[in-house]
């Protein structure tokens, strides 16, 4: 990978991801690391297991359930803006209004 493929990947994983996921792909990259052998990177599912789970998400496509993406993403960011505007109201609550100068 080059570095600005490289860069724009860790931009994106730290605009991405919480400071908690951030620092769990970071314990498992070094898992990873440390085990040197691609062969043994620890995965949760067993090939079968995985391939399972494609067959069923594919029949659940297939007969029109579940929530396409577009509408997924949608949502998400509605979500993202609602509680960034609410962060923000909450911050302006903090800021204590203090006179610019004070009357003699």
């Amino acid at each position: 990978m080059d570095n600005i493929a490289f860069n724009g990947l860790v931009t994106f994983l730290c605009g991405t991801l919480s400071t908690d996921d951030l620092k769990r792909l970071g314990d498992y990259l070094l898992q990873v690391v440390e085990m040197r052998d691609i062969d043994s990177v620890p995965c949760p599912y067993t090939k079968e297991e995985l391939n399972a789970m494609i067959d069923r998400a594919e029949a659940d496509i297939a007969a029109g359930l579940g929530t396409p993406s577009e509408e997924v993403f949608r949502e998400l960011y509605e979500e993202i803006e609602r509680d960034e505007k609410e962060a923000a109201n909450q911050k302006r609550k903090k800021i204590k209004k203090e006179p610019l100068c004070e009357m003699v």
